[in-house]
Order: C-alpha cells, then sequence, then structure tokens
C-alpha cells in the first residue's frame, strides 16, 4: 500500500513537472501561435513579453523567439525579443550571443541593430564572439547604432583591442554621443589603448564640451603609465581648465599614471595652494604623494605650509591624513602639525595630534 502511495506521488509529481506553462491566462502554445501568425505585430510583441515571462530559455519560449528574431516582418517585435535576450543570465548567453550577432549583419531595420548592438553589452566579455559584427557598426550611417556598437566593444573589454584603429577614428564622429563612447571603449583597451594617447590628448585640447574633456582624462587614467605622453597636456589642463569635473579627473587620471607622472608634482602642489575647488585640493594632496613615490618626502615642506592657510576643514584633514601616513618622513612638516593641534575644529585638533605621534615615532 505504501508503495502504491509513493508511486501516485511521483507520478503527479511528473505530470505536475511537464505541465505547459501559462502566462495572463494562456498557455505557452497559446502564446507561441500568436507569436507565429498573428496579423497585429503589437500582438506578436505582446506574444513575446509573455514568453518572456514564461521563461526566455525554457524550451517553451526559446526555439519561438529565436525564429522570430529571424523570421518576423516587424521590427517592433524583432526589437522586442532582442531587449528580452538581453535579460537572459551571462552564463546562459553563448547561444544568444551567436543569435544576436547574426542580427547585426542581416537586420536592415537600424533602431533593431542598435537595440542589438546594445544588448549584447549586457554580457560583457561574452559577448566576444559577436566582435566581428560590431566592428562594422562602428562605421555605420546610423548614429545610434554606432555609440552603441563602441559602448558594447568598451563592455567586451582588452578582447576587443582590435577595434583600437577604428575607434580612434570615431573621435572626430560629428556625434557628440558617439565620441563619448568611443572614448568610453579606449578606457578599457588596457595598455594597448596608449596607441590612440594622441588623437585622445588632441580631442582633449580642442574639444568644448567639459564632458567630452572629463571623460577623455578618465580614459587616460585608465590606459595607465603607457599614456604617460599626454602628461604635458593634463599639466596644462589641471592649471587652465574653468571646469572642476574635468579638474578633479585630472587629479585622478595622475594618481592612476602613478610615478610615470612625477613631473606633474611641482602643477599638483600649485594645486594644492590655489585651486577654487575643495575637492581638487583635497585630491592633490595624495596625488603629490603618489606621484613622487620614493621621493615624496621632498614635498613635504610645500604640503605643510598649505596646511598652515588652508581655509577649509576637510581639506587640512585630507593634508595631515597624508603626512601622518608618511610617518617620519614628514618630519618637516612637524611646526605644522603642532598649529593644527590649535584649530577651531576638533577633528582636525585630533587627528593632528595623532599625525605627530606617527611623524615622531623612532626621532
Amino acid at each position: 500500500m505504501m508503495r502504491c502511495s509513493l508511486l501516485a506521488l511521483v507520478i503527479c509529481a511528473t505530470a505536475f513537472a511537464d505541465e505547459e506553462p501559462s502566462f495572463s491566462g494562456r498557455k505557452a502554445s497559446e502564446w507561441v501561435t500568436i507569436l507565429q501568425t498573428h496579423a497585429n505585430p503589437r500582438l506578436r510583441e505582446a506574444a513575446v513579453i509573455a514568453l518572456s515571462q514564461i521563461g526566455t530559455t525554457s524550451k517553451h519560449s526559446l526555439p519561438f523567439l529565436r525564429a522570430a528574431l529571424r523570421e518576423d516582418k516587424a521590427p517592433n517585435v524583432r526589437r522586442r525579443i532582442v531587449t528580452v535576450f538581453a535579460l537572459v543570465k551571462k552564463e546562459e548567453s553563448a547561444q544568444i550571443v551567436i543569435d544576436l550577432s547574426e542580427v547585426l549583419k542581416r537586420d536592415m531595420d537600424a533602431s533593431v541593430r542598435s537595440a542589438t548592438a546594445t544588448a549584447l553589452g549586457q554580457f560583457g566579455d561574452a559577448a566576444k564572439p559577436a566582435l566581428p559584427s560590431l566592428l562594422p557598426l562602428l562605421k555605420d550611417a546610423d548614429v545610434l547604432t554606432r555609440a552603441a556598437a563602441a559602448e558594447t566593444i568598451g563592455r567586451i573589454g582588452v578582447d576587443a583591442r582590435s577595434a583600437i584603429p577604428d575607434l580612434t577614428t570615431l573621435l572626430k564622429d560629428p556625434d557628440k554621443t558617439v565620441r563619448l563612447y568611443a572614448i568610453y571603449a579606449l578606457g578599457r583597451m588596457g595598455a594597448e589603448g596608449a596607441t590612440a594617447t594622441t588623437d585622445l590628448t588632441t580631442a582633449l585640447t580642442t574639444s568644448e564640451a567639459a564632458d567630452i574633456r572629463r571623460e577623455i582624462v578618465r580614459t587616460i587614467g585608465l590606459i595607465g603609465p603607457d599614456a604617460k605622453a599626454a602628461i604635458p597636456v593634463l599639466i596644462d589642463v589641471l592649471a587652465k581648465d574653468m571646469a572642476v569635473e574635468v579638474r578633479q579627473e585630472v587629479v585622478n587620471a595622475l594618481i592612476r599614471l602613478g610615478i610615470a607622472a612625477k613631473d606633474s608634482a611641482p602643477a599638483l602642489i600649485e594645486a594644492l595652494r590655489k585651486d577654487k575647488d575643495k575637492s581638487v585640493r583635497t585630491f592633490a594632496v595624495r596625488a603629490i604623494i603618489i606621484v613622487l613615490g620614493e621621493n615624496a618626502k621632498s614635498a613635504v615642506p610645500d604640503i605643510a605650509a598649505c596646511l598652515d592657510k588652508e581655509e577649509i576643514g576637510d581639506v587640512r584633514l585630507a593634508i595631515i591624513d597624508e603626512l601622518a601616513a608618511m610617518g617620519p618622513d614628514a618630519a618637516a612638516a612637524i611646526p605644522a602639525l603642532m598649529n593644527a593641534q590649535k584649530d577651531t575644529q576638533l577633528s582636525v585638533r585630533d587627528s593632528a595630534g595623532l599625525a605627530l605621534k606617527k611623524v615622531r615615532a623612532k626621532q
């Protein structure tokens, strides 16, 4: 009797597992029929949404969505399939990437191509097999398609470095969004992106758009020490650019460049002294120490002088923290730190006291 009951439970569980899923009162097969045969593209698009809710990669959905992506005549239906494919988990995306690559090759609708390029970007480096299909899109007549292709190539990362020449060309694209995504992508190509340094610095000095200049500076920093040819231009931008966000990004880029940017130390000290933005001054303290490396001790007198004159408490704290981290190498700052113990701000006084203990250690 017990065995019969167990067998009945197994049979019921199996039947339940095989039961056809449904959404919004219709079974999957009904939605498939709508997708395949209904004359109204809006209803076919609704069927795509329904099947995605049932499960995009489900056996009840995926084969039919893939077929419709190839065969449906309505761009809005194909575009909707692309957008639901973009939500597939990266680890399940191999076949989807192949399907989307084929869309890029054959689809004549610009909105479908741009949506497909964007969808591929959601898979990051897993979209590498689509690179041969993405590269021609960098020259597509449609602005959104060029921009989407550039962004996705950036998301693929260093494995897409063969795109660097075409991305460099896009730095002169008439559309600002395309230029932004080309710059973004170049910053994700690793050290090999340094081959675009000259073009990046030219764009930096000629662009009137602050967000373009900021993105260029960020990209130079991401490329790293191999982009050291840009350092003279970065120094000039730090001194002259009117946009705070650009100057902030310059300091961050110099930190990323590290000791390769040691020649920027005087400019950073000048920024610590005179830049009107407290964030620039705060970042500059750290940057001075980083770019000078083992020679950071030589900048201590200048940093200490800035501590005495700095009006913003947060910047004074940043200076004190960096001096404390240097330990005995910051001995030349002891008088300034002693003076900071009389600061009107309690946190500054406390930090100065702790810094003096570290600086005086082993003295």
